[in-house]
């Protein structure tokens, strides 16, 4: 859900602030005290703090009562929130909250502004109960003083919202911000900066929810307005670009998501500099969109240039902090390097496990991908707990129909397509395809994922024909939708090749072989292991056409790029070196192909031993 803005914050500080300086004859610290508070007023909040300070001081000399001294440390307290240094000003508010219970009547209309607050610090310190029940305690006394419909009431709305959104509860946060639109669109003040964040708000909550159709409006309604009211350097435009560029990345609408990522970059370096973490995060979902799109090398070097800038990465920010870790280790798996996949994921998973405790939907897709890394080097048992528990939280907060459990199903349909269960794979794969179809369409590219995937299955049971004719579906959809140097059109056509070449269909299958190899060469991508499978399929093609010359280069090429691979990564090991036997031994090199088969041998048993196979 998007994060309150300082801007949008002020709407319920500020209203306790005094209003226009006093007069003339005023004491010195009153005098001091609006100074700060017209400070606070245009954001300059250490200029604020120093004012305040200064008014404790100078009140205290005066002998003023122990109310007015509270009231200024109060202020005080709001100005170090905003710059986020929450244990400075928690004891201050501490002190504001026991002066406005003990007091009666009008002196205690900031209790509400006062429990918010300490609400908000609560949940800065990852506290949610005690952050939930000051936010409640909150709402109740601005409804009090303030009345069940004003602007004070929608910022105790809004926080009880994210609280619960936080906590992955999002049929519980949604009715909060349903009732503070409701206030916000019926209050006179058309152009209350509440309304385009609470539309951002609704938005994001339905892009969790995987509800992006109802979504999309609101986030161009939130954009729109925010623009028309306020103007393009209004600070929540920012995380409204952000937010749009993320859910048309979600929708698959790949273009569009990668300008309005760089107007987002580009307004987010403008307006808050290199250093902020909005500017990250976008960052992220740029890279991400980059591994979508196959732009491996370009995803990879944005990740190294995060990496680079860490240390200015605000650390008081939890969202997200995994990201990072996620997103670079789904780069080594796209590349079919799961052994160097595999701790980062774990790492990603822990960062969230922290963040959001154990049951908490945001772990779904960590606990997805470390369960799916962990089946592809053979841990079956713990990619099994993984996935199992995965599924349990997803349905459990999302449904039975969000997208994530289409990721979970075709992770588990991997794990038993590993173990041999073919059936059971096989039942997996149509949940997940399923899902996809309702979800994206029956042309998109995940539905094509699930159908290339039904051919691996009918691939690994020996039924060839089968497998070309699922290849050939999916490999219509991709030409359609990717563009024509994407390596996910490169493995579909080796895969392509490989069912052919089982059929000694050799010239289709060559003529598959060598598209895929040559797309991966103009891709020129030496972290990827994909185009040395591509080329043990094309050389063991030329091999049974007895074009021994042409496949032997192949073969040998192809087992030294192995060595830039860790030994579990190495999934065409074992049949690069039977083809070179055989085609060893076909040219009489008996002695040579011996040693080869060998080799082979080994290195098919080491592809085919779990550390635990399911009973």
């Amino acid at each position: 859900m998007a994060t309150p803005t300082p801007a949008l914050l002020l709407l319920c500080f500020l209203a306790a602030f005094p209003g226009a300086a006093q007069a003339e004859d005023a004491p010195q610290w009153q005098k001091t005290r609006d100074s700060g508070c017209e400070a606070a007023r245009r954001g300059k909040y250490a200029e604020a703090e120093t004012f305040y300070r200064k008014a404790l001081e100078e009140a205290k000399t005066s002998g003023v009562s122990a109310q007015l001294t509270t009231e200024i440390s109060y202020y005080l307290a709001g100005v170090l929130y905003y710059q986020r240094r929450f244990t400075e000003a928690e004891p201050l508010f501490r002190q504001a909250l026991k002066l406005a219970e003990q007091s009666t009547g009008s002196a205690r209309s900031g209790l509400g502004g006062i429990l918010s607050s300490l609400s908000d610090i609560m949940m800065s310190k990852h506290k949610p109960d005690e952050g939930e029940g000051y936010a409640k305690r909150g709402l109740a006394a601005h409804e009090e003083f303030s009345g069940a419909n004003s602007l004070k009431v929608v910022g105790s709305l809004i926080r009880l919202s994210q609280i619960e959104f936080e906590r992955g509860r999002y049929d519980n946060a949604e009715p909060y911000l349903t009732r503070a639109l409701g206030i916000v669109q019926k209050a006179e003040a058309k152009d209350s900066k509440s309304l385009g964040f609470l539309l951002m708000s609704m938005a994001t909550l339905h892009m969790a929810q995987g509800r992006y159709t109802e979504a999309e409006p609101l986030l161009k309604r939130a954009l729109s307005f925010q623009t028309k009211a306020f103007g393009s350097e209004d600070p929540q435009i920012g995380g409204m670009l952000r937010a749009s560029g993320t859910l048309q990345l979600l929708q698959g609408h790949l273009a569009e998501a990668e300008s309005t990522m760089n107007q987002a970059i580009k307004w987010l370096e403008k307006m808050e500099g290199p250093q902020s973490p909005d500017l990250s995060m976008v960052q992220n979902c740029l890279a991400g969109l980059y591994l979508i799109q196959g732009r491996y090398p370009a995803a990879e070097a944005v990740f190294t240039r995060l990496r680079s800038d860490q240390s200015n990465v605000d650390n008081d920010r939890t969202l997200g902090e995994a990201f990072p870790f996620s997103n670079r280790a789904v780069l080594l798996l796209e590349r079919g390097r799961y052994s160097e996949a595999e701790p980062l994921f774990r790492s990603a998973t822990e960062i969230d496990e922290k963040q959001f405790g154990l049951d908490h939907p945001h772990r779904v897709p960590g606990l997805t991908n470390l369960g799916g890394t962990e089946a592809a080097l053979l841990k079956y048992s713990e990619a099994q707990l993984l996935l199992d528990r995965a599924l349990t939280i997803s349905k459990k907060a999302l449904g039975e129909e969000h997208e994530f459990n289409a990721l979970i199903f075709s992770n588990m349909a991997y794990l038993e397509r590993k173990r041999l269960a073919y059936a059971e794979s096989e039942k997996l794969i149509k949940k997940s395809r399923k899902i996809y179809e309702k979800q994206f369409g029956p042309s998109s590219v995940k539905v094509a994922g699930m159908i290339a995937f039904s051919g691996d299955v009918e691939s690994d049971k020996g039924r060839y024909a089968e497998a070309e004719a699922l290849y050939r579906e999916a490999l219509a959809i991709r030409e359609k939708v990717l563009r024509s140097d994407h390596p996910t059109l490169a493995n579909n056509l080796s895969s392509l090749a490989d069912a052919l070449y089982q059929q000694k269909k050799l010239d289709a299958a060559e003529q598959s072989a060598r598209r895929s190899v040559e797309i991966h060469k103009k891709l020129a991508d030496p972290k990827d292991i994909h185009p040395v499978c591509a080329r043990a399929v094309l050389a063991d093609v030329l091999s049974d056409k007895t074009q021994y010359d042409q496949a032997e280069p192949l073969y040998r090429a192809s087992l030294a790029d192995l060595k830039n691979f860790n030994a579990p990564d190495r999934c065409c090991e074992p049949r690069l070196l039977k083809g070179l036997s055989a085609l060893l031994a076909a040219t009489n090199r008996t002695e040579e192909a011996k040693v080869m088969k060998s080799h082979s041998d080994k290195a098919t048993e080491r592809s085919e031993t779990s550390v635990d196979k399911k009973p």
